[in-house]
């Protein structure tokens, strides 16, 4: 009897090598910010079960946060993009200005007129 006990615990520790063998490539990207890994869930249930759907679930959740975090920073990116623009068109503006005024008190000049 004690070499069924051996068999059925190296049975079980290729088991548990096999099902670990399949997460570490998944949780090793996850681990490089690639979420994009699918965790599998088999319908049998048995140790790994609440373990598996634990970091399916987090898995789920760490896609839509990163997911949002690209949302924000294209929206970011056009906000900045529009302040730029705007930026642009302010400074040019007042680049204008200052040439007009710097026109007008060059006319009021050869006018003959005072020049604040």
């Amino acid at each position: 009897m004690p070499e069924t006990n051996s068999d059925e615990l190296e049975q079980y520790r290729a088991y548990v090598k096999k099902r670990l063998m399949q997460l570490t490539p998944i949780l090793q990207k996850a681990a490089m910010g690639d979420f994009s890994g699918e965790i599998e869930i088999p319908e049998k249930e048995d140790e790994f079960s609440e373990l598996l759907v634990g970091l399916s679930l987090m898995m789920d959740d760490l896609r839509q946060l990163k997911k949002a975090e690209k949302q924000v920073d294209e929206e970011r990116k056009k906000r900045m993009d529009e302040l730029e623009k705007w930026r642009e068109i302010t400074v040019n503006r007042e680049l204008k200005m200052i040439e007009l005024k710097e026109e007008i008190k060059k006319l009021l000049k050869k006018l003959g007129e005072s020049v604040e």
